[in-house]
């Protein structure tokens, strides 16, 4: 792409480079969106009854409400402890 003198390239009158082999090489690649449609497409369905499509997921999503719940439980036995009314 050639640069105008003030070092902006050179746009026509809908402000797209004017460089035709740009413009092509745009228009073949799809775009992000489709390109993750295109792969959710090709992968199976979801098992039934199957939350979580991987282990890691799960094991992250289980390891954060058990610690959750602990520092509940620890909270609760401290302000027991302490007697506080």
């Amino acid at each position: 792409m050639s640069a105008a003198p003030g070092g902006a390239p050179h746009r026509d009158a809908d402000d797209r480079p004017s460089d035709p082999g740009t413009a092509v090489a745009r228009r073949s690649r799809k775009t992000l969106e489709e390109r993750i449609a295109d792969r959710q497409a090709e992968r199976p369905a979801l098992k039934e009854g199957r939350q979580f499509e991987h282990g890691p997921a799960k094991f992250v999503f289980v390891f954060l409400i058990v610690t959750v719940v602990l520092i509940h439980v620890v909270g609760l036995a401290i302000v027991m402890a302490l007697d506080l009314n």
